[in-house]
């Protein structure tokens, strides 16, 4: 009897290995974004062109400070005396929650038609889904700067938004909003602009058996002598 076929959700991307993990969505983030100030030739506003992220030549994770013209960092790794006369993109994270699944509704063979109970627990696949998301505070000395800079880091997500979910493996990828031009708390001579994007995406995990399974308890109740 020929078996049955293997179902997934969507092709394993490059994170395949790993998932989605909070620092690795951060990661995510954090690269689309240097990527895109790293050429003159893919920003979109010429007043911006100037602005590139120059990486170091012995660590190209890392800017080169005396070269970049732009800070692109994780907010726990920002510090806001090094803005000086230079804009910025600071990524922060927000909340991961997980949605609620049914109890046994959560096997992925079940999506195929298939009778998880038939199927060996070694070969059971599950998933999570998870909805989430980042904000890119664009910040700079001047609001009008504040302001292209946003428009040009949300233009360049959103623009993306369907190569960017295939390859991640985002479930959704889209802008959910272009905050207003503030000050900078602390920080009056900076304005910041926030761009909320927001995302979902499925754990996925495989069980695996490695002990023989739990048979029982045995209880007795007359009292030891």
């Amino acid at each position: 009897m020929a078996s049955a076929a293997y179902i997934r959700f969507r092709a394993p991307s490059s994170l395949c290995t790993t998932g989605l993990q909070a620092h690795i969505l951060t990661g995510v983030f954090l690269q689309l974004v240097r990527n895109h100030f790293s050429v003159a030739e893919n920003i979109e506003e010429p007043r911006l062109r100037n602005c590139l992220w120059v990486p170091r030549v012995d660590d190209p994770l890392l800017p080169d400070p005396e070269s970049s013209r732009i800070l692109i960092e994780p907010v726990y790794r920002w510090d806001p005396t090094l803005l000086q006369a230079r804009p910025a993109v600071i990524v922060r994270r927000g909340a991961i929650t997980p949605q609620t699944v049914g109890i046994g509704m959560n096997e992925q063979m079940s999506m195929g038609g298939l009778d998880p109970a038939g199927l060996p627990i070694a070969g059971r696949e599950y998933y999570q889904p998870m909805t989430g998301s980042h904000v890119l505070f664009c910040i700079a000395g001047d609001g009008g700067v504040a302001e292209l800079l946003s428009t040009e880091v949300a233009r360049e997500l959103y623009q993306f938004a369907r190569p960017i979910a295939e390859e991640f493996g985002f479930s959704a990828f889209a802008l959910g909003e272009i905050g207003e031009v503030q000050r900078l708390e602390e920080h009056n001579e900076q304005f910041v602009v926030p761009v909320t994007f927001k995302y979902a995406f499925y754990d996925q995990w495989v069980v695996a058996q490695q002990e023989p399974r739990f048979a029982g308890v045995g209880l007795d109740n007359q009292a030891k002598e």
